[in-house]
């Protein structure tokens, strides 16, 4: 879901022609498809209802619009962003723990792969900045 302003806004599905693909994103206060069937639609100078010009219905894109593949395998993907003011490395450390955990309880089948480390990178920058520091002047 995306919010503008206060109102909030969802994906709705895709309207497509020969020529075009119309997203199509709508507040969530729909209730039901009687209430999407009967949203407004002007062209031409005319109103109609949606669901004079479409079949509104219930159920998954097929195929999907879009999917998420890890090495070419069908994946979740899991976002982990750190607030201001939080220690990245500590953050890591937590994350690597819980995912360590995680991967105990795992079904058969199933695992969990890393795509990105930022705590690793920013470890990393950290150590080769310490490395390359002039050293202090006996002087």
């Amino acid at each position: 879901m995306r919010w503008l302003g206060t109102i909030p806004i969802a994906p709705s599905g895709v309207a497509e022609t020969a020529s075009s693909r119309i997203y199509l994103r709508t507040d969530t206060g729909y209730d039901g498809l009687a209430a999407i069937r009967a949203v407004p639609v002007e062209s031409g100078g005319r109103t109609l209802r949606l669901g004079d010009l479409a079949t509104v219905s219930r159920g998954l894109a097929d195929p999907p619009s879009s999917a998420i593949r890890h090495e070419g395998r069908p994946a979740v993907l899991v976002g982990i962003a750190k607030r201001p003011g939080v220690d990245v490395l500590a953050l890591g450390r937590d994350v690597q723990a819980e995912l360590g955990r995680l991967r105990a309880e795992l079904p058969a089948g199933l695992e969990l792969a890393e795509i990105a480390d930022q705590p690793g990178v920013v470890q990393e920058s950290v150590s080769e900045f310490l490395l390359k520091s002039p050293s202090p002047s006996p002087w």
